[in-house]
């Protein structure tokens, strides 16, 4: 699944075999190491994905 880093909007990539991109994904206080600012960050927000697999936070 990929998330946007809401410190720098780039791409994180959370794998797990129970985790997939579906529309409008909810996330409530998910907490991920992001790979670029190298900070653990708080993600919150509902997420589409278009057909790249590429995430979109909606709310």
């Amino acid at each position: 699944m990929k998330l946007i880093c809401p410190e720098h909007g780039g791409t994180i990539e959370i794998v797990g075999a129970h985790i997939s991109n579906t529309k409008d994904l909810k996330i409530e206080n998910f907490v991920a190491e992001c790979p670029v600012c190298d900070e653990e960050v708080i993600i919150n927000g509902v997420f589409d994905y278009d057909e790249d697999g590429i995430p979109r936070q909606i709310i």
